[in-house]
C-alpha cells in the first residue's frame, strides 16, 4: 500500500516536472518509479521472468544516465533527440541503405567502362594501379557522401519539436555474458569513422571484383547485393560459423553493433572487436586491391 500511494505521488511529481520542462526532477521521480518497480516485481519474482526484470533494471539505469549526465528529455526505445535518432538509424539501418546505394551507384561506374564486353577504360593513359585506387576513393566517397546524408536527414528528423540532443548520448553496451552498462556515443566515434572507412572501401572493392567479372551493370548491382546481405545476415544467423565469424570482413560492415559488442554477444565471440575488424577489413581490402590489379592486367594482355 505504502509502494502504491509512493508511486502514485512521483508519477504526479514527474508529471508535473515534464510540463514544466524540470528534466533533472523528472528523471530523478523515474528513478524512483523504475525502484519502485523493481521492489514489487521482487517479491513475486517467480512470477516474473528474467528478460522482463532485467529490462526494468536497464530502465532504471537508463534514466540514471540521463540524471547523472544533465540529459534533456529522451526514451530509450523510441528516441526524441537528434542524435539518439541518429544512433538508432546508425545502430539498426545504416549498414543497409550505405550496402544497397554504393551497390546501385558504383555499379553503374565500374561498368560503365565496358563496350560489348571490353573495357575501354585501358585505352586511357593512366597506370593500372592510379586507375584501380581513382575507382576505390570514388566508391569511397559515394560512401561517405551516403552516410551523410543519412545522417543529416535524421537528425534533422529526430530535432524536429525536441533539441539535437549531445554527444553524451548514451549507447547500451555488450559483453559475451550480457550486458554491461550505458556508455557516451563519443567513445565510439573514432573507431566507428576509422571502420566505416574501411567497409566502404571493403564495399567498392568487391563491387570492383564483380564488375569485372560480370561487366553488366544490372547483374553487377543484383550479385553485390547478394552476396553482401547474404554474408552479413549469415554472420549472425548461421550459429555453425560463430566461432569464425571474427575472421569475417562483412562481420564489421555494422560498425556500431561492433564497437557496442553486441555482435559478440549475439555470437558469443568475444574476438569480435574493433581492433580485429580494422585488421580483417585491412587484410581483405589488401587482397581484393590484388585480385582488381590481376583481373585488370588480364584484361590487357588480352
Amino acid at each position: 500500500m505504502n509502494l502504491a500511494k509512493e508511486r502514485k505521488e512521483c508519477l504526479e511529481n514527474k508529471l508535473k516536472a515534464y510540463k514544466n520542462r524540470d528534466w533533472h526532477q523528472f528523471y530523478q521521480n523515474d528513478i524512483r518509479l523504475k525502484k519502485i518497480d523493481l521492489e514489487a516485481t521482487n517479491k513475486y519474482e517467480s512470477d516474473y521472468d528474467d528478460e522482463f526484470l532485467q529490462t526494468i533494471k536497464l530502465n532504471e539505469e537508463y534514466s540514471l544516465y540521463q540524471y547523472e549526465n544533465k540529459l534533456g528529455f529522451d526514451d530509450r526505445f523510441t528516441p526524441v533527440q537528434g542524435i539518439s535518432y541518429v544512433i538508432l538509424i546508425v545502430n539498426n539501418y545504416l549498414s543497409i541503405i550505405l550496402i544497397v546505394m554504393m551497390a546501385f551507384i558504383l555499379s553503374s561506374l565500374y561498368c560503365s567502362n565496358y563496350f560489348n564486353g571490353i573495357d575501354i577504360s585501358i585505352i586511357v593513359p593512366m597506370k593500372q594501379v592510379n586507375r584501380i585506387m581513382t575507382k576505390l576513393m570514388v566508391g569511397c566517397f559515394v560512401g561517405i557522401s551516403a552516410t551523410f546524408l543519412v545522417l543529416i536527414i535524421s537528425g534533422t528528423l529526430g530535432s524536429i519539436g525536441t533539441e539535437f540532443g549531445s554527444l553524451k548520448s548514451p549507447i547500451l553496451t555488450y559483453c559475451v555474458s550480457g550486458i554491461c552498462e550505458y556508455e557516451p556515443i563519443i567513445n565510439f566515434m573514432m573507431s566507428w569513422i576509422i571502420m566505416s572507412i574501411l567497409s566502404m572501401l571493403f564495399i567498392s572493392n568487391v563491387i570492383f571484383v564483380l564488375s569485372g567479372l560480370l561487366k553488366k551493370k544490372t547483374s553487377c548491382f543484383f550479385s553485390s547485393l547478394l552476396f553482401l546481405f547474404a554474408c552479413t545476415w549469415g554472420c549472425t544467423k548461421i550459429a555453425p560459423i560463430f566461432s569464425i565469424v571474427h575472421l569475417i570482413p562483412t562481420t564489421y560492415l555494422n560498425c556500431l553493433q561492433v564497437l557496442s559488442g553486441e555482435i559478440g554477444y549475439l555470437t558469443q565471440n568475444n574476438n569480435i572487436n574493433a581492433l580485429t575488424g580494422i585488421i580483417v577489413l585491412l587484410v581483405c581490402n589488401i587482397v581484393l586491391t590484388i585480385i582488381n590489379f590481376s583481373l585488370m592486367k588480364m584484361r590487357e594482355v588480352k
